[in-house]
């Protein structure tokens, strides 16, 4: 696994309405997201002071955005994040995805017929170059339809 998807401490931030995910990924943005959400006393702690500080303190530190961002509305950290150039965004459930509005613009999801499954909603090849088209994806195959290739190796 990805170590920092794994993390126990990185991990979406709850809120009154949901949860958030804010990406401290500069050292100084850990003590700013802290002092946005309004406890400056904490973010300006001694300990925190420089970046071996700050690295020692991650896991602290995480926890108390973690107390911070509950109090708060997903939409109202969202925009505070970005006013303030800190990477943030709500966490969508997976079934809200195919309203997602940027999705949506950009037809990333798309209704196909399997052959012997019905329809399906994929998501399309997420990478556009100039000179070349994805082609449509092969239908899944049905459980152990391609066994005989994979043997002959």
């Amino acid at each position: 696994c990805y170590g920092r998807q794994v993390d126990p401490d990185r991990q979406p931030f709850p809120t009154r309405d949901g949860y958030v995910s804010i990406v401290p990924y500069r050292l100084d943005h850990f003590t700013r997201v802290i002092a946005l959400m309004g406890d400056e006393a904490f973010a300006r702690e001694e300990r925190f002071a420089t970046p071996e500080g700050l690295i020692a303190g991650q896991a602290e530190l995480y926890a108390r955005i973690a107390e911070l961002t509950a109090s708060f509305a997903t939409d109202e950290l969202v925009a505070l994040m970005h006013a303030n150039a800190i990477p943030a965004m709500p966490v969508r459930d997976m079934a809200d995805m195919a309203q997602e509005p940027h999705l949506e613009a950009g037809g990333f999801f798309m209704r196909r017929e399997h052959p012997t499954e019905g329809t399906l909603v994929e998501m399309r090849e997420p990478s556009r170059f100039s000179a070349w088209d994805a082609p449509d994806p092969a239908p899944a195959p049905l459980l152990g339809e391609h066994d005989r290739d994979y043997r002959k190796g």
